[in-house]
């Protein structure tokens, strides 16, 4: 009897063993006997070149990258290390800082007319420096929690997981709470106060509710790699930039830090002036400059309560990013429903009164009027006890609402029918797949790379 062993990098530590001169496999630990014969017709393809096995895993990570769509290979990276540091000191300090400084900033612009953007790339910038100062000032100490748990202060570099976290904590929690709405209706209009126990359970409720929906979404907008988020790939984009991650040199990745600071200086002087220096170049109303006393003219032409017709801003803060982070598909229609609402509705609406029944009521105005285009009186309508009074009621009549304010609410309801409508009908078997998938307990099919990196970390 002689027994071989197969040499042990042309198989990666599996044990194959001869017997009796014969083709006979012995049951292994990643072998099982039930496929000796299966393994053998794989170990007579199997060149007996060490590499060959590592070929044929390279092909099968080309295959896995080949599926995700080009501009994604481009931008976000095909590694992941899953031992990097996630939930640490750093993350939880960060994240609660941006995250409270955002909702802040978002809760006091709701009571506002106009709104004060947070900028999730502003998170993304000083983030990186903050947890780099971090890795670099705290002491590397185990701290313990009355003797429940401990944490390390430092448990060494900044990792682009703790990074990517912290902005995703900011980003979830830098906005206004829907509960808040009526909360601080009550307080403002009806002089009303709920239980601080009670405000607080149901805006929690709101949040809940809304991350119940994204759960289920989850399944339908998350593995699928020909959904690309452009949002979400900009910033991938500037994660790989601050690091040196993105296939260039840190010369080049340093020259791309100095043009963001430099167009970033450029934005902000080009906000600025316009908004306190010039404030006319907000808005420069082109035809009015030629009639500046026609009220005709002054509603098409100025963007200022007006149609906005050949009006043009120089505000940043008129044009927006969106610009840069929109596909052109969804700029060309949201540009298309602008003209059709403003330059035509409107107009119609403001020139022949048929809207709003002939009552003198402005066309563009987030207030609530009575018949006469008198401030609706809402405090009148309930007694101290909060109880509605029909009688004052009868005599102050029904609620007006401004032209473009009522179709704001219409098209507002109308984008989530034509939503499941657009479902429905180009996505409706993508859908139903996912749906038995769900039901049976499936996971989903697809073997791209990223979905194969994700799969490493439990659901």
């Amino acid at each position: 009897m002689s027994t071989e062993k197969q040499p042990e990098e042309s198989v990666h530590n599996q044990q194959t063993f001869e017997v009796d001169n014969e083709d006979t496999v012995v049951s292994g630990p990643h072998f099982p006997l039930e496929r000796k014969i299966e393994l053998l017709e794989e170990l007579r393809r199997v060149d007996t070149d060490p590499g060959s096995l590592e070929e044929g895993k390279e092909q099968e990570v080309e295959e896995s990258i080949r599926l995700v769509p080009k501009i994604v290979r481009e931008l976000v990276s095909m590694d992941d290390d899953p031992t990097l540091p996630t939930l640490t000191f750093r993350y939880f300090v960060l994240s609660t800082v941006f995250a409270a400084m955002g909702a802040l900033i978002a809760q006091i612009s709701w009571f506002r007319t106009t709104s004060a953007s947070y900028s999730i790339f502003f998170v993304q910038v000083v983030s990186y420096w903050l947890g780099n100062l971090m890795a670099r000032a705290l002491p590397v100490k185990d701290v313990s929690v009355f003797g429940l748990f401990k944490f390390s202060l430092n448990p060494g570099p900044f990792s682009i997981k703790e990074h990517v976290l912290i902005t995703i904590a900011a980003s979830a929690g830098a906005s206004m709470n829907l509960g808040e709405i009526v909360v601080s209706v009550k307080d403002l209009f009806y002089e009303e106060q709920m239980n601080p126990l009670a405000a607080l359970f149901l805006m929690w409720a709101t949040i809940w509710t809304g991350y119940s929906f994204a759960a289920i979404g989850r399944s339908f907008l998350l593995y699928d790699p020909d959904l690309i988020w452009p949002t979400a790939l900009m910033q991938s984009a500037m994660y790989r930039t601050l690091r040196g991650e993105g296939g260039q040199t840190l010369d080049v990745s340093r020259k791309q830090i100095r043009v963001f600071w430099f167009v970033l200086i450029g934005v902000f002087f080009w906000t600025f002036f316009p908004e306190y220096i010039f404030p006319f170049t907000s808005s420069l109303a082109v035809l009015c400059w030629f009639a500046p006393h026609n009220d005709t003219v002054k509603f098409v032409s100025s963007g200022l309560g007006g149609m906005g017709f050949l009006n043009f801003t120089l505000n940043w803060s008129n044009i927006t990013s969106n610009i840069m982070v929109s596909p052109w598909w969804t700029q060309v229609i949201s540009f298309t429903a602008f003209v059709v609402s403003i330059w035509i509705l409107i107009p119609i609406a403001k020139f022949t009164t048929v809207w709003n029944h002939g009552h003198p009521l402005p066309i563009m105005t987030n207030r609530l009027f009575t018949a006469n285009g008198t401030q609706y009186p809402f405090i009148e309508l309930t007694d101290k006890n909060g109880h509605f009074q029909q009688d004052a009621f009868d005599r102050l009549g029904n609620v007006y609402m401004s032209t473009s304010s009522l179709w704001a609410m219409f098209f507002g309801y109308a984008t989530f029918i034509s939503a499941f409508m657009q479902i429905v009908l180009f996505n409706r078997k993508k859908i139903w797949t996912t749906l038995q998938n769900l039901w049976y307990r499936k996971q989903h099919s697809f073997k791209d790379r990223l979905n194969v990196l994700m799969s490493a970390y439990e659901e």
